[in-house]
């Protein structure tokens, strides 16, 4: 199982100046995370985008969704 997490952000301070990126501006963040049958996180991935046209798909299960709801 995974989850993904997507959300508009603004770069760190320390990696936008590391990185010579002063006026990147808002970026778009996806934060996944998978884990074992176990629910140990063994995977965590924050890609960051911004300008380019790209894709990804989330999939919502509707049975976790209900109980996030409960």
């Amino acid at each position: 199982m995974s989850t993904a997490l997507a959300a508009a952000v603004m770069l760190r301070i320390d990696v936008s100046e590391r990185n010579d990126l002063h006026d990147f501006g808002p970026a778009f963040l996806i934060t996944k995370t998978a884990f074992t049958p176990t629910g140990v996180s063994v995977v965590i991935a924050k890609d960051y985008h911004r300008g380019s046209p790209f894709s990804y798909s989330l999939h919502a299960d509707e049975m976790a969704s209900k109980e996030a709801r409960l």
